[in-house]
């Protein structure tokens, strides 16, 4: 049996109001490389800019300089010239953390191979979801299970910074942003909306208690 996270659909109905020539990656999980692969996201930005020239910024909650991966991240940071593309927003509410989102062009949810995201589905995943953004992840975990390559997301090999390059440049193209986000707010309707399952859990114990 496989049950995914479960997201309040309706609460994370945003307008999407992305302004094409200030594009952002926006990142609202923990900034550790065992549970979220920050430094390989920041990577993928820093290849993204030098190789492709896609002028994009990354804008995240938390403090970079308290994550205990701090020293990787500042080396991939000055390795890209990207300290003045990386914005720290500290703790916020959750106001503001829907006002970040909805202006968002891309978000990722780079889960690597480790025991944790093994056994891991990313709450973020389904808010992200559930506010039609274009998403990029990875092959590993269990979000692999539920969201299609090319359909309701990108997915690349997990540890492939440059082929998370690559999609970061496809999703510079507002169309595709569109159809992913379009696609992935229909599949939280359909997988992660706890509406419908506590709906049909309803159905389930009420059919039970008549037989």
């Amino acid at each position: 049996m496989r049950v995914p996270i479960l997201t309040d659909a309706e609460k994370y109905e945003i307008s999407n109001s992305i302004n094409e020539n200030d594009l952002y990656i926006f990142h609202s999980g923990t900034l550790y490389d065992n549970k979220d692969g920050i430094s390989g996201i920041l990577e993928a930005m820093g290849i993204a800019i030098s190789k492709f020239k896609v002028p994009i910024r990354f804008i995240t909650t938390g403090n970079i300089e308290n994550s205990p991966d701090f020293e990787r991240i500042k080396s991939v940071v000055f390795e890209y010239g990207i300290a003045d593309r990386v914005e720290c927003l500290g703790y916020v509410t959750e106001s503001k953390l829907k006002h970040y989102l909805d202006s968002a062009a891309i978000v990722i949810v780079n889960k690597l191979p480790t025991t944790q995201n093994t056994y891991c589905f990313s709450t973020k995943i389904g808010e992200y979801a559930a506010s039609g953004k274009a998403i990029i992840t990875t092959d590993f975990g269990e979000q692999a299970y539920w969201f299609k390559n090319g359909y309701d997301s990108i997915i690349v090999h997990s540890g492939d910074t440059k082929e998370m390059a690559q999609a970061i440049v496809r999703l510079t193209d507002a169309s595709l942003r569109s159809h992913i986000g379009n696609n992935a707010r229909q599949s939280c309707l359909d997988n992660f909306d706890y509406h419908k399952w506590s709906s049909a859990l309803k159905n389930f114990v009420e059919q039970c208690s008549k037989d």
